[in-house]
């Protein structure tokens, strides 16, 4: 495994995909293992809004997973960000003020990864942590 140190980027990101109907973990790793996607790569999966799903891989499997994502005419949303206030789709706190949503967001994205963390293999948590701190996701 390549040292964070001598990494440019990230070792550890975050792929997002448009998913037509919230299922479960599993069975969206099932779809992913039809298409050729080994799950071993998989780190965590999540929800971070209606319609789109996160997988966790390390930066390497990128190009692997890219390709065959693409074989199968499924594009990654290049351009979501889990932090972006129209990601907020609670209609309890769609009262909330443009600073308080970030704030909200930002609590359960952070939520969101701490959580990943406890089921990733235990000698990956520590690296996985250390990158998403360098990330500035968890402080």
């Amino acid at each position: 495994m390549s040292d964070s140190d001598n990494n440019s980027g990230p070792l550890y990101q975050y792929i997002h995909l448009n998913l037509k109907y919230r299922d479960k973990a599993s069975a969206v790793r099932t779809k992913l293992r039809a298409l050729g996607i080994d799950n071993g790569r998989i780190l965590d999966l999540h929800y971070p809004t209606r319609g789109v799903v996160s997988i966790l891989i390390h930066s390497d499997y990128l190009p692997t997973l890219t390709s065959i994502l693409e074989k199968h005419e499924l594009n990654p949303l290049t351009d979501f960000n889990p932090l972006d206030t129209c990601n907020l789709k609670d209609p309890a706190l769609a009262s909330l003020s443009d600073e308080d949503k970030q704030s909200k967001l930002i609590e359960l994205h952070q939520s969101r990864l701490c959580r990943a963390l406890q089921f990733v293999r235990p000698y990956l948590k520590g690296l996985i942590s250390r990158d998403f701190i360098q990330q500035g996701w968890l402080t």
